[in-house]
């Protein structure tokens, strides 16, 4: 006899982000990036491009920033939990983005 375990309730909190925000707003930004160089390499040098202190850049060490502060948040919200996978895998996670961003931002020698 096969028997699944019942499901669990997603928590009323719990909130799905709307899909052009981690669909199609990555998708249009790349595309502007094709489209701006196809119109003229120098416009996206100024415009998208710039190298250590362009939009993509920036962008890049922003969502780093945030990504961080979710990870922290989520060891906070783990603190009651015994499963130390989890809390390794977001301990080494969080770190990762730490140092990701501090790699984008020259760690701060720009």
């Amino acid at each position: 006899m096969n028997q699944t375990p019942p499901a669990s309730p997603a928590p009323n909190h719990v909130v799905d982000l709307p899909a052009w925000s981690w669909l199609w707003l990555p998708v249009i930004y790349l595309l502007l990036n094709y489209v701006i160089a196809g119109i003229s390499v120098e416009l996206h040098t100024k415009t998208l491009g710039g190298g250590e202190v362009g939009i993509t850049e920036l962008l890049t060490v922003l969502l780093l920033i945030v990504a961080v502060f979710i990870g922290l948040h989520s060891l906070w919200l783990t603190r009651g939990h015994n499963d130390w996978r989890l809390k390794v895998w977001l301990v080494l996670g969080t770190l990762g983005c730490i140092y990701f961003g501090g790699e984008e931002a020259s760690w701060g020698q720009h």
